[in-house]
């Protein structure tokens, strides 16, 4: 049993990580799209769960049973399993959602974060998305109103010509005129 448990905690901890990933990598409509395939998993998970405790415990009261009769050998095993597995199925477990608990409590947590993070982006708007350091020479979208650092700006666009805003919750994209001098 403790095998299954580090095998559910690792289970756990994915659906975690796959949550991350969502929202590292998707806008909110997508990332929202994506969290409710995840939430699907997590009741797959949870349903495969629950059936794995609820034949754990049949199999347990089986062998209870067999061990208080004189002669298990003449008992049906197969029929003595099936009635403590029809018992087991008719109670509810406390359980049962498991998975989805952890990942609803996970994705809240996260997404209280982010919005704490979105207010800090805005309050302080002296350190460059990218680098993380303080920004030294500052240059504005014009459309979002964010700031970044010229540095930063003149390495992402020595390729390309454009780039999403890479603050929080923005979708804008920004090109290298729409980025105004504020020295």
């Amino acid at each position: 049993m403790e095998e299954v448990r580090k095998l559910l905690d690792e289970s756990s901890k994915r659906l975690n990580n796959i949550a991350d990933l969502i929202f590292e990598n998707f806008n909110d409509e997508i990332a929202t799209a994506e969290l409710s395939k995840l939430y699907d998993i997590s009741n797959e998970m949870d349903s495969v769960n629950h059936q794995a405790k609820i034949q754990q415990t049949a199999l347990t009261n089986c062998k209870s049973t067999l061990s208080q009769v004189e002669e298990p050998w003449n008992c049906n095993i197969q029929q003595v399993f099936a009635e403590n597995l029809e018992k087991e199925n008719d109670k509810k477990s406390k359980n049962k959602d498991e998975f989805n608990k952890i990942l609803t409590k996970y994705v809240k947590r996260k997404k209280n974060q982010d919005d704490e993070l979105d207010v800090v982006e805005e309050a302080h708007t002296a350190i460059d998305p990218w680098t993380k350091q303080p920004i030294l020479q500052p240059v504005q979208s014009k459309n979002c109103k964010h700031t970044y650092d010229k540095r930063s700006i003149a390495c992402i666009t020595r390729n390309r010509n454009q780039f999403k805003c890479p603050y929080v919750g923005c979708q804008n994209i920004v090109t290298q005129e729409d980025l105004i001098d504020l020295d």
